[in-house]
């Protein structure tokens, strides 16, 4: 047991040197302190546990640390909790998704980084009997027994005073002044870059950032810059006015503050998307197209709303309705191919209706939108539309029957804007019986 556990621990660290491109190298007198410190080490604590949090996208990682954040938040303080970064060996690239996450979380959680990951190195030979591994994999899938529902304006995580004065700098010197919104438009390749190639093409999901034209133009008009989120992006932004962060003043701690001090993000089926609402800012997202599954452990504000791609089926001859889109979303999830094999058409959403969206997010984050008793009633017939859809489909779940909780759906409400001019989504009369 010693030995399976000090080669299980010493293979991780291992990777993560290569991902790092660092190889701890000893000396006499390096070894001589590295037991030192960790006679130090145990001596203050009854326990040394170490956890395995993967570090492959934001939308993987982030919603990992806030589930270790959530168990650990009133941890025995003699136990000393350590964070190891894992990767999918052999299948992910693109390294340390972002290192800044090191200094955000740096109060909460002990992470293992290249400054010490020649000590842990040396623990795991000589040491891993002493080193409790039982819960390292507790953090391998994103599980829906995990919940986050954040208030507005209340993130789960502040920023500190150091990062919030360097972030104000550089804010000023980008030209943001004012309220401000971010937008971000999914690109496939963030996954050709930072993945094996032989990932599948996800294309389907993708989105084109000058589609969000008028919303910009729109939330100009009430007052708000826009700032375009991102790395590296290939797609030029033509979007007038509009501060392209991602190419021109891109910073990984900047990702953060952004965030937490927009006034809403507007995006697609993105990691940045998916866990904004952890630092207490509503998401907009369009252009959605994965609905069944894939929202595990993601927060989420009563504020959050989205707007589909609409599904056409050349062998129907027609758009397929709300119903009909889920099933065909768990069939083909995000990959291209799967699309196409079924005959199906994903149109994107029009600059009108991301326009309209904003709009109602807008107003609603005013509170000046007023609903109407047609919308209470589309909305409910949407809601049931979803909770049958679910009620009739047992999900075959991936992580379940490798040891995890299984699969959540998506939790968002969508634009009643959106839903006034595609009222064929709820045209699904047959499912209850009706004429």
């Amino acid at each position: 047991m010693k030995k399976k556990r000090r080669n299980v621990l010493l293979e991780k660290i291992k990777e993560y040197e290569d991902v790092l491109g660092c190889h701890a190298k000893w000396s006499f007198g390096r070894i001589r302190d590295y037991e030192r410190k960790w006679q130090r080490l145990i001596r203050k604590y009854a326990e040394v546990c170490i956890y395995g949090i993967q570090f492959v996208s934001i939308g993987e990682t982030i919603p990992r640390l806030f589930m270790y954040l959530r168990d650990h938040a009133k941890s025995d303080k003699h136990t000393l909790c350590v964070v190891l970064p894992t990767f999918f060996h052999g299948y992910y690239i693109g390294g340390v998704v972002n290192h800044k996450i090191f200094d955000v979380y740096g109060k909460h959680l002990y992470f293992i980084t290249e400054k010490n990951i020649g000590f842990w190195k040396y623990a795991s030979i000589f040491h891993a009997d002493q080193i409790n591994m039982e819960q390292f994999d507790a953090y391998q899938y994103r599980d829906v027994s995990y919940t986050f529902h954040i208030k507005l304006g209340q993130p789960m995580l502040s920023l500190n005073k150091k990062i919030r004065g360097y972030a104000e700098d550089k804010m000023r010197s980008m030209g943001i002044r004012g309220e401000y919104i971010c937008i971000h438009a999914r690109e496939v390749a963030t996954k050709t870059k930072n993945f094996i190639s032989a990932y599948d093409d996800t294309s389907v999901i993708d989105a084109d950032i000058n589609s969000y034209g008028q919303a910009c133009i729109y939330m100009r008009e009430q007052g708000c810059q826009a700032v375009r989120l991102g790395k590296d992006e290939s797609k030029e932004c033509r979007i007038e006015s509009v501060i392209d962060y991602a190419n021109q003043f891109y910073d990984e701690l900047m990702d953060f503050y952004l965030v937490e001090n927009c006034r809403f993000i507007i995006g697609g089926m993105a990691g940045i998307v998916a866990v904004a609402s952890f630092w207490g800012r509503p998401v907009l997202q369009v252009n959605t197209l994965s609905f069944c599954y894939g929202q595990e452990s993601l927060s989420r504000t009563d504020y959050d709303l989205y707007i589909p791609k609409k599904l056409y089926s050349t062998r129907k001859r027609r758009l397929l309705n709300l119903y009909e889109s889920w099933d065909m979303s768990f069939k083909c999830d995000r990959y291209t191919k799967r699309f196409e094999e079924e005959g199906i058409k994903v149109i994107d959403n029009t600059e009108k209706e991301i326009l309209d969206a904003a709009v109602e997010m807008n107003e609603k984050l005013n509170h000046t939108w007023v609903q109407t008793q047609e919308e209470k009633e589309c909305m409910e017939r949407y809601w049931q539309i979803i909770d049958l859809w679910k009620s009739r489909h047992k999900l075959t779940y991936i992580s379940k029957k490798d040891g995890g909780q299984g699969r959540d759906s998506l939790p968002r409400a969508i634009c009643y804007s959106y839903l006034k001019e595609n009222m064929y989504l709820l045209e699904t009369g047959e499912l209850y019986g009706e004429s």
